[in-house]
């Protein structure tokens, strides 16, 4: 599956590009002993009634939306504080350079940082795929999360808002 494959490595590339940048943390939970409540993966990602969370080997998280259907990768970075946009879609497009980027919208906001970009591959001369790439500021920890191929519309939007909330209590907090 090299599609997939390729969507792997362009999370990978965005991460291994946001080293040393800053910007203002997402809300955590401070604990009453003045320590910062960590989140686990799996109660990390609120997800759709349906959708499933599982957690790799390797501390990923990867987001089904049906049964065998690998929807999002994520997964959390210590450290690298938060990436711009235009990190977020340079590490992408850098990692996969055949592809071409026809529209960029992008979101930049304090704890929460994504692009969702439409690209084409001349080569196949396939249809045109959307891509969600996002960062969420977790304390001083980061969430980064990656859409994969063959993702709908819808499920890009529902892909914005599990990574978005990342860390909140269950029923939006």
């Amino acid at each position: 599956m090299p599609s997939r494959r390729g969507a792997l490595i362009c999370c990978a590339v965005a991460a291994g590009a946001i080293g040393g940048c800053t910007r203002t943390p997402h809300p955590v939970a401070v604990r009453e002993d003045g320590g910062v409540a960590v989140a686990r993966p799996s109660g990390l990602l609120q997800v759709p009634t349906g959708w499933s969370v599982v957690t790799g080997g390797d501390g990923t998280l990867r987001v089904s939306e049906s049964p065998g259907h690998v929807v999002l990768r994520a997964e959390i970075r210590s450290g690298v504080g938060m990436p711009t946009p235009e990190t977020l879609r340079t590490g992408f497009t850098e990692g996969l350079r055949r592809w071409r980027v026809r529209r960029t919208q992008a979101i930049d906001e304090p704890g929460f940082v994504a692009v969702r970009l439409v690209v084409a591959e001349p080569a196949d001369g396939g249809p045109d795929q959307e891509v969600f790439l996002s960062a969420t500021a977790l304390g001083t920890d980061t969430l980064l999360c990656a859409s994969l191929r063959g993702a709908s519309p819808a499920t890009l939007d529902a892909i914005e808002r599990i990574c978005r909330g990342a860390g909140e209590p269950a029923g939006g907090g």
